[in-house]
């Protein structure tokens, strides 16, 4: 099993040299175990994540732990979704 945090600033995505060393880009953590990917929540760095995501993973787990911004905002940008598979996406279920 491999993690790799993509992803752990919150509210707004904070590019730049000051944010070298811990990075810039909203919640995202990936977990690989052979040929599945489960990534923890769509923030800014599930747009990186997806132009290094092996083509030999056959199968991708989206969990999105709250649908605040800073945990969905880089969905549209995960450029797998048409290139390469069609993700499992889970969420919370709202109810009255």
């Amino acid at each position: 099993m491999i993690i790799k945090v993509w992803g752990c600033r919150g509210s707004l995505p904070s590019p730049g040299p000051e944010n070298i060393i811990y990075g810039g880009n909203t919640s995202c953590v990936q977990v690989l175990y052979k040929d599945t990917c489960v990534i923890l929540d769509g923030g800014s760095g599930i747009q990186r994540l997806g132009k290094f995501l092996n083509p030999k993973i056959k199968e991708v787990h989206i969990l999105l732990t709250h649908l605040h911004i800073d945990h969905t905002m880089g969905l549209g940008f995960f450029s797998p979704y048409t290139i390469l598979i069609s993700p499992f996406i889970y969420g919370a279920l709202l109810l009255p």
